[in-house]
């Protein structure tokens, strides 16, 4: 949904939480479910309470392009 909704040119990472490092960093965002998706270094509002939904990240700015 997310590569759905982004601008051709945003920066799209998906990482695995098998590894220990991303474990550990998404403890650190607050992550504590998975789907989540981190907007410009910060967990989405819709990813602390619940999943990933189209209307919050593109409120968020998702798919929106910076200029």
């Amino acid at each position: 949904m997310v590569k759905d909704l982004a601008h051709p040119f945003c920066n799209i990472t998906i990482k695995d939480m098998k590894s220990a490092t991303v474990a550990a960093e998404a403890k650190q965002l607050g992550i504590q479910s998975v789907p989540a998706v981190i907007i410009d270094g910060q967990l989405a509002d819709c990813c602390s309470a619940g999943g990933p939904n189209a209307e919050t990240l593109n409120a968020a700015g998702i798919g929106t392009p910076l200029s």
